[in-house]
């Protein structure tokens, strides 16, 4: 009889480090806590619903190293698609798709600055910034570890719509990024991306004196707006201290810091940064477990040798101070869960999801799967060669 053994995944233990786990949980179980005694518990119950289960799934599905492989290859094609569609959108000044929707529903043009910024379909430059710099250092740092040409294309055009968004934040975090990745060849032995890395240092040298030359580059850098948004942010740290602690550096609860800041904004600008909103929204204790998730990512994917783990949270977590992105932006917790699942499971991994083991007749019985085909069982042979994985 044609016989197929299906057998189960020998490991069911979480391909996500112990260390990211626990700060994960102690993150949630004390935003889950603070938001009882919310300032506006309406919002705080809606942030809980976005971050949570972008959160929480790394922790409790278990076994993610197929996926996080899969956002691997995914991410650098996604963010290409969406930096040809940039250079489209910049070229026009409008986005051909978005503008129209947008119009229908009633919301009017955003685009108050004085260069034109590519958003894609991000509905913000800044947050089409901070994945855009995540696409960027994904593809080249598989390039740097694979050596693999198709990902300099997938460079260059993640790259162009990194730079159209016109985001001083998302291009700060992929020179961070890359430049923690170049510190880590040095620390990861007999790594293939030393071969390459005198390429890519100088790719990458030359990529930022041309960008700097560029005409909208520079007058976006040199502009009013953005020496008036510099100077604002200046501010913000007092503010953010003054507002936590009115409510005695336990937070005011979770999305709540625009809310909570408003009383002592005299600016008037938003909370220009992720980790001043958790400070003011969290307090010290939900502050320092976020602090604890960034640094746990990033160590685990360095002690584990993984560079492109090393460099997308790197650029994920130096992006997100820049600008309002955890309480302004809640779709930033879908992009944080990404993050998380590609970034720190543990691809290197060989574990099978199901492995079929066929009968040593294979084909034959295969075919004649419909009827009894009588065979006898050689078991010294038929594990391991003829094991395929799904």
């Amino acid at each position: 009889m044609a016989e197929i053994w299906r057998q189960p995944r020998a490991d069911f233990r979480s391909s996500v480090p112990s260390a990211v786990r626990n700060w994960i949980l102690g993150f949630s179980g004390f935003s889950i806590l603070l938001s009882g005694v919310s300032i506006v518990r309406s919002t705080s119950v809606g942030w809980l619903w976005y971050f949570l289960v972008s959160l929480l799934i790394p922790v409790l599905v278990g076994d993610l190293t197929l996926e996080a492989r899969a956002l691997r290859r995914a991410i650098p094609i996604v963010g290409s698609i969406f930096g040809a569609y940039s250079t489209i959108e910049f070229a026009i000044e409008r986005d051909p798709i978005y503008d129209s929707l947008y119009f229908n529903v009633g919301r009017g043009d955003y685009q108050h600055w004085s260069s034109y910024r590519a958003d894609s379909v991000f509905s913000h430059p800044l947050f089409a910034g901070t994945f855009f710099a995540i696409a960027t250092v994904v593809a080249l740092t598989a390039w740097l570890e694979g050596g693999r040409r198709r990902e300099i294309p997938f460079a260059i055009f993640c790259g162009t719509g990194l730079v159209l968004t016109l985001s001083r934040g998302a291009f700060i975090a992929t020179t961070l990024a890359l430049f923690a990745v170049f510190v880590g060849i040095f620390l990861v032995p007999k790594t293939a991306a030393r071969q390459r890395m005198v390429g890519a240092v100088a790719g990458s040298v030359i990529g930022v004196l041309i960008v700097s030359q560029l005409g909208f580059v520079q007058n976006r850098l040199n502009s009013a707006e953005a020496a008036s948004s510099t100077t604002g942010r200046g501010s913000l740290l007092e503010v953010s201290i003054r507002a936590v602690a009115q409510y005695y550096w336990m937070g005011s609860g979770p999305g709540t810091s625009r809310v909570a800041a408003e009383p002592f904004n005299d600016v008037g600008i938003p909370i220009e940064s992720g980790y001043l909103e958790l400070l003011i929204s969290l307090g010290i204790v939900g502050f320092l477990c976020f602090i604890g998730i960034a640094v746990s990512v990033v160590l685990s994917a360095l002690s584990r040798g993984d560079l492109v783990g090393l460099g997308m949270s790197v650029a994920f977590f130096v992006s997100i101070a820049g600008y309002n992105s955890l309480d302004g932006h809640r779709s930033t917790a879908i992009l944080f869960g990404l993050v998380l699942i590609a970034a720190s499971s543990s691809v290197q991994r060989s574990v099978n999801r199901v492995t079929v083991i066929r009968h040593p007749c294979g084909d034959v019985a295969g075919k004649a799967s419909r009827f009894i085909v009588r065979c006898p069982i050689d078991r010294r042979s038929a594990p391991s060669t003829s094991a395929k994985s799904y």
